[in-house]
């Protein structure tokens, strides 16, 4: 990791490293979903394409119907 990257994170909270995390893992699902569609995207093609590992998606949004509902949500309010 580049200096300049580990030093902004030092300066981060850990609320704002989850919110960050969380509106990546929405950016990607909705990438996702929007070219694949519901059926076509696993959590696991979420979490690769936000470089985290798959459990952190149960955690923040328990399934794949719940992160699609927030992506949805987010744009839709």
């Amino acid at each position: 990791m580049p200096p300049a990257a580990r030093s902004r994170r030092k300066n981060t909270t850990k609320a704002e490293q989850r919110a960050e995390t969380v509106e990546q893992i929405l950016d990607t699902a909705e990438q996702l979903f929007s070219k694949r569609g519901f059926y076509g995207v696993t959590l696991k093609d979420v979490a690769k394409g936000v470089g985290v590992h798959h459990t952190l998606m149960h955690y923040y949004f328990g399934d794949k119907k719940q992160l699609f509902d927030a992506v949805f949500e987010r744009r839709a309010p």
